[in-house]
């Protein structure tokens, strides 16, 4: 009884973890962190509403309170290591590659898929270590109830059905990963031997596929409705007004170091006056 409920809480952290480092592969540390926590919130909800706490030994108590202590942490650690998976996933990857570029030329680039396989092998690694230090230290002593594993087959049975507008997100996402990887695979020439060098980056394809979210509907379109007189307006999958409230401002910042970073390298001229912007090296 002891195994089985502590390969059911191992199983539920091992699940909130794989999400989190999934996601933090490709946004933030932060924003991930964001999205997840009132997840897991409401997870550790449900699950201390199978126990009756107030009628419960002290040592149940103490068991739920260190469950919760530990779903929150595996939160953290996950969003912290899937961020060391592939070269997107948190903007230190990227200032490391820009150090090695500047400090030792473009022939010492790190492309995306030498990255993803030199990082991806020690994130699992990292994952499955700390996952079994966080059981180990957290979840020994879950008590066991009949009611938890009831509810997690009720909820997994409720699960709502995937939107088209949802089904749309992943597609986008996955042609970004392909433009991504297949750029500058390091294995072969990727489509990127084809196009002026140092004209197309990674950030350009992820500025494609996100002008590409303004562009496509939401709703699956009816093709019916083009022989009406009147045509029913669709939303997009992104509007200017998700982004202006959506749009981290640690990013902005980012992108003005990296205009002044610019105008240090290049020196910038302004209309038609001989006048450049340059700065001295200290």
């Amino acid at each position: 009884m002891i195994a089985s409920s502590l390969f059911l809480r191992g199983s539920i952290m091992l699940g909130l973890m794989l999400g989190t480092a999934s996601l933090s592969m490709f946004i933030s540390n932060t924003a991930t962190t964001a999205m997840m926590v009132p997840l897991m919130q409401s997870l550790i909800n449900e699950l201390l509403s199978c126990y009756d706490t107030k009628s419960a030994r002290e040592e149940d108590r103490k068991a739920c309170k260190d469950m919760s202590i530990g779903m929150a942490l595996s939160i953290c650690y996950a969003s912290n290591i899937g961020g060391t998976g592939t070269l997107t996933g948190t903007p230190t990857n990227l200032v490391l590659v820009g150090q090695v570029v500047e400090l030792f030329g473009s022939e010492a680039e790190v492309d995306y898929v030498t990255w993803f396989l030199f990082a991806f092998p020690l994130m699992c690694i990292c994952m499955v270590a700390i996952w079994l230090v966080l059981v180990a230290m957290y979840l020994r002593n879950a008590p066991k109830n009949e009611r938890v594993t009831a509810l997690m087959r009720q909820k997994y049975e409720d699960q709502a059905v995937i939107s088209f507008a949802e089904k749309s997100v992943a597609v986008a996402f996955g042609v970004l990963l392909v433009l991504w990887i297949f750029r500058d695979p390091g294995l072969f020439k990727g489509y990127g031997a084809l196009l002026p060098k140092n004209h197309y980056t990674d950030t350009t394809s992820a500025m494609i596929i996100a002008l590409l979210l303004f562009a496509l509907p939401s709703e699956k379109p009816d093709f019916s409705d083009c022989a009406k007189k009147e045509i029913k307006e669709v939303p997009r999958l992104m509007d200017w007004n998700t982004v202006q409230k959506t749009l981290s401002l640690g990013r902005c910042s980012f992108a003005r170091w990296w205009i002044c970073s610019s105008c240090w390298r290049e020196g910038l001229w302004f209309g038609k006056n001989d006048w450049q912007l340059s700065v001295e090296r200290r």
